[in-house]
């Protein structure tokens, strides 16, 4: 009789060890930061990002589980000048391994972020639901580091209603749309526009007006583009890396 109880609890605690095991990870904390370790682990902490970062980091830490989960990452807009309240700048969807400990996510924007502050929803879907919630919300400000291109196209008309970065041959005029934010007074803006294999074949500077917010480039051409790859590369003041660059091409079509 004894050994019969003896049995039974034995294999209750194996059962409850057994589901413990494969239970869902559970989130201990969200750190954001700008670098990770070789191990995944968050390096340089901080709330605060500049416009110019390439990108903006988070790492979950998680007890540690053999099962795993869908993780999602929103980042939005809070109180940012110009831009509407909840308005989504990046969404990222990861899944935890087993057994892991560290899950970074990551929002690696396509051009500056205006100056403001943000939220990062966090979301772990272990059941495979979407939840209407975030099981973790941080909050993080991005600070302006002088001028920004927060916005770029290239078009053949200066309305920029006709936008392309492959443009017929023999085009002569090609026009480079700039949005701007954060411009101080006396700020140059150079545009460089190069033909891949020939070097430069124009250069124009701009000296922008204080808190001037577009900007139109112009290249013309007396024989058109010939075939083959270009790009357009921005530069402010003095600077020698450029802020943004554009690639196009000229082809037959």
């Amino acid at each position: 009789m004894y050994v019969r109880i003896i049995i039974l609890i034995a294999l209750a605690i194996a059962t409850v060890g057994c589901r413990n095991s494969s239970a869902p990870p559970q989130l201990l904390d969200g750190v954001l930061c700008h670098t990770i370790n070789a191990a995944g682990e968050p390096l340089d902490r901080t709330k605060e990002f500049s416009s110019m970062d390439s990108a903006i980091r988070c790492v979950l830490i998680f007890q540690q589980s053999e099962g795993i989960a869908q993780i999602r990452g929103k980042w939005s807009a809070d109180r940012v000048p110009g831009v509407q309240h909840g308005t989504t700048v990046g969404e990222v969807a990861v899944k935890s391994a087993p057994n892991s400990k560290y899950v970074t996510l990551s929002l690696t924007p396509t051009s500056p972020l205006p100056a403001g502050n943000y939220l990062l929803e966090i979301f772990i879907d272990s059941d495979g639901k979407a939840k209407p919630q975030p099981d973790q919300t941080l909050a993080f400000t991005v600070v302006s580091k002088g001028a920004q291109i927060t916005n770029s196209f290239l078009a053949s008309d200066p309305q920029g209603k006709q936008r392309s970065d492959a443009f017929p041959l023999r085009t002569s005029v090609v026009y480079a749309h700039l949005k701007l934010a954060n411009v101080p007074p006396k700020t140059t803006l150079t545009a460089s526009w190069v033909q891949d294999g020939n070097g430069e074949i124009d250069r124009v500077p701009i000296t922008l007006r204080r808190g001037e917010e577009s900007v139109v480039f112009i290249l013309t051409l007396q024989d058109g583009l010939a075939a083959g790859n270009y790009h357009v590369l921005f530069f402010f003041n003095n600077q020698t890396t450029p802020a943004l660059t554009l690639p196009f091409q000229a082809t037959s079509q």
